[in-house]
């Protein structure tokens, strides 16, 4: 809205000159005022009227005249409105950011088709890179080949190798890590196979002194803190000091320090 009332009381406008910018084909101008005084006080005249429009160059939604441009379709500054080849819409000249239908952006043209290691994007009409570990796909969901011993069909490791961040072309074997470890990543064994146990970050046929061989979870359990060594959470095989087997209870007349209970004979 414009506003041709001046401030001061029987101010006269000698003339008024306004730009006003449009993409619309159809414009429609009107004029209006809110005078309720006498005209003695107020009144509002045009003694002359002219309108000037320019037609702009294809795809450019602001210019001064018809052979200039000042702004494109997707509003930003662009010197003379030149896309690429192939190109739908542009902000910058020799760029594109929307390829003709059936064109995919790369390396700064629009193509038919993405090269090696990359997959069309139907939606913003752009080449994406594959992941590293697809040699090419389809789309960002779909792999069409792997690199290596990976397996479709999204290139994981098979069964007994792990990703290896740094190199994710190929998968590398667990036992790398540990001879006998079955599930692991590229730094730490996490199963081992039977017959080994998990101890720490290895697998080991037999449990060190003072842990158990859980079977359950293919590791390394720790003995109960009164046991030399056990065969399992409950039984001790070989005790501390003084204490009694099967279970390294203490004797009589002897206290555990642990739970500080006092055993006395009646």
């Amino acid at each position: 809205m414009y506003d041709f009332c001046g401030q001061p009381a029987k101010e006269l406008i000698q003339s008024y000159k306004f730009t006003y910018k449009t993409s619309n084909q159809n414009t429609e101008l009107s004029f209006t005022n809110n005078l309720i005084e006498n005209p003695d006080n107020k009144s509002l005249g045009i003694r002359k009227f002219e309108v000037y429009a320019h037609e702009c160059m294809p795809k450019c939604a602001g210019c001064t005249n018809s052979t200039s441009c000042n702004l494109n379709s997707v509003g930003q500054y662009l010197e003379a409105c030149r896309c690429i080849e192939k190109c739908e819409l542009c902000k910058q000249i020799d760029s594109c950011d929307l390829c003709n239908s059936g064109y995919f952006y790369n390396d700064s043209k629009c193509v038919s088709a993405c090269p090696n290691k990359k997959y069309k994007n139907i939606k913003t009409r752009t080449c994406h890179n594959c992941l590293a570990k697809y040699a090419t796909y389809s789309n960002a969901n779909g792999c069409d080949t792997c690199f290596w011993n990976r397996q479709l069909p999204n290139c994981d490791c098979p069964i007994y190798q792990y990703d290896n961040q740094n190199y994710q072309q190929a998968c590398f074997a667990c036992s790398n890590i540990s001879d006998g470890c079955s599930t692991c990543n590229d730094r730490t064994c996490q199963e081992c196979l039977a017959p080994r146990f998990l101890d720490g970050n290895s697998c080991v046929n037999i449990c060190p002194s003072g842990k158990w061989g859980n079977t359950a979870t293919r590791q390394c359990t720790a003995c109960q803190a009164k046991c030399v060594t056990c065969s399992n959470d409950n039984t001790c095989d070989t005790c501390f000091e003084n204490r009694v087997p099967q279970q390294c209870n203490c004797p009589q007349y002897s206290y555990d320090p642990h739970n500080q209970s006092i055993n006395y004979v009646l």
